[in-house]
């Protein structure tokens, strides 16, 4: 929370930093006699010395990832992610990570968060034995970091500088294998020849973007339904498309409990999209899962479902 003080009032206010699906208010309290305060351009009048206003669904609607609220003549600035508060000091990818050469869309963008409240984080790529500087996330800076070159390396090597393990895993189920010298690898592999991958990117439940391949366990075409369009003039053009419902059952096998956790926000995201090959990236709905992880090795499985048109 961030306190401010004018004449007038006396302003509690959420942080700078703005997760919406979380409660954030506003607390003006009187400093005068002055009956009213404008935030934002709405009047709201004083019945006691302190007014409340829950302001998250506004910020919701904004139009802008970033602006600022006006409160009685005060400008205070914030910055909306769709999500909640990190419920750790520390987010990193999965330490194992399927980039076959024939998946569409990697090539456009792949999303790997990482955050770390405490220090930077450097992210190095390895390929043939030499290492690269890619790039350095900001102490306590949540950005979406798109490596669409993921491909090119053998893994990924992230040093988190400061590290010291009574400062993070402070409530997760599981704990990130970062070794003695601050590292974290990500292996990058390049999956079975014959196997369908896909894929997929969603909004994660902190507010940054993720990305992971799948394997396509199955897949399962639903009946054609024709459907009219009607001319927008009303006339007599018609207008006949075929919907068809399509759902693929996906798996991640073999991951560790840790992998789960990071996975398992898919199942209740309201941005989850499949790359496909002729169509980019489609929205579709996440309709079944087996989101339990702990820390034993196994199976994540999702099915997806979303409508085609011809």
């Amino acid at each position: 929370m961030r306190t401010y003080s004018t004449a007038a009032f006396n302003i509690t206010i959420f942080d700078e930093r703005v997760f919406v699906y979380e409660q954030n208010y506003i607390t003006i309290t009187q400093n005068s006699t002055q009956p009213s305060v404008l935030v934002d351009g709405r009047l709201y009048t004083f019945y006691s010395n302190t007014i409340t206003i829950e302001y998250s669904d506004i910020i919701a609607s904004a139009a802008a990832n970033s602006g600022n609220v006006v409160v009685g003549g005060l400008s205070i600035p914030w910055t909306r992610f769709f999500g909640v508060k990190p419920d750790a000091n520390i987010i990193l990818p999965p330490n194992r990570l399927i980039i076959p050469d024939n998946v569409p869309g990697i090539s456009t963008a792949f999303y790997l968060p990482i955050w770390y409240q405490m220090a930077t984080v450097d992210v190095y790529g390895v390929a043939g034995g030499v290492t690269t500087l890619l790039t350095t996330i900001a102490a306590n800076t949540l950005s979406n970091y798109s490596l669409p070159t993921i491909g090119n390396y053998d893994y990924l090597t992230l040093v988190v500088g400061d590290s010291d393990p009574k400062k993070y895993f402070l409530e997760r189920i599981n704990r990130y294998n970062i070794n003695a010298d601050d590292e974290y690898y990500i292996k990058i592999e390049s999956g079975d020849c014959g196997t369908n991958y896909l894929l997929v990117h969603w909004l994660g439940r902190s507010g940054l973007m993720k990305s992971y391949v799948f394997e396509v366990e199955s897949a399962t075409r639903g009946a054609a339904n024709v459907i009219e369009l009607f001319d927008g003039t009303l006339r007599d053009a018609v207008m006949y498309r075929k919907k068809m419902d399509m759902s693929l059952n996906l798996i991640a096998r073999d991951i560790s409990g840790c992998d789960a956790e990071y996975l398992s926000d898919i199942v209740t995201s309201n941005d989850v999209q499949a790359v496909c090959d002729n169509w980019g990236a489609l929205p579709v709905g996440v309709t079944n899962s087996n989101a339990n992880y702990g820390q034993s090795r196994g199976d994540f499985k999702i099915t997806i479902e979303t409508k085609k048109y011809y």
